[in-house]
C-alpha cells in the first residue's frame, strides 16, 4: 500500500477492522501502526468488535445495520493458521466463521468487491497441478488445519 510516502487516507472513506473482543488491545495497536506508516488519521479507522463464528459476526444490530449500509469492500482475512489446532476450533473458525461471513456479506447494500485470502493448504496430500474443480478428491490431509481449508 506505501508508495513513494503516499497518504492513502483521500482514497479510503473508512477502513472498519473487525476484532475479537480479546484481542482489542492487539487490534488498536495494529490500527495506530497503521496510521503511522500509511498516513491514515485516526478517525478514518475504527475497530469493531465481534466474532465470525457468530450468526451477524456477533455484532450489535445497530452497529451491523451501519456496516451493512456503509461498507463497500471486505477482506476476510480471519483464520486459525495452526496447524497443530484442534479439530473443533480449527472448523468454529475457518469452516463456519467463513460461512458467517459469506453470509454476512450477501446483505450488505453497497458491496463493490469481496476478497477472501485463503491457503496453499486446500489440496492435502495431493501433489501436482490442481484446479479449484478439484479439490475435494478424496485425498488425506497432514492435520485438520489442512481439513478445514478444503
Amino acid at each position: 500500500m506505501k508508495e513513494c510516502g503516499k497518504s492513502y487516507s483521500n482514497t479510503v472513506d473508512h477502513i472498519y477492522l473487525l476484532s475479537l473482543p480479546s484481542m482489542e488491545q492487539k487490534a488498536t495497536e495494529e490500527a495506530k501502526n497503521l496510521m503511522r506508516d500509511y498516513r491514515v488519521l485516526e478517525d478514518k479507522i475504527t475497530i469493531v468488535l465481534g466474532d465470525i463464528t457468530q450468526e451477524n459476526l456477533l455484532l450489535p444490530e445497530e452497529q451491523n445495520n451501519l456496516l451493512q449500509e456503509t461498507v463497500t469492500h471486505v477482506f476476510h482475512l480471519a483464520a486459525i493458521y495452526d496447524l497443530a489446532v484442534r479439530p473443533q476450533l480449527a472448523k468454529a473458525v475457518n469452516v463456519t466463521g467463513t460461512k458467517n461471513v459469506n453470509t454476512w456479506i450477501q446483505r450488505i447494500a453497497k458491496l463493490k468487491r469481496y476478497t477472501y485470502f485463503s491457503t496453499a493448504y486446500v489440496s492435502g496430500t495431493r501433489e501436482g497441478k490442481i484446479y479449484e474443480t478439484e479439490l475435494a478428491m478424496g485425498q488425506s490431509f497432514k492435520n485438520h488445519y489442512e481439513r478445514t481449508k478444503i
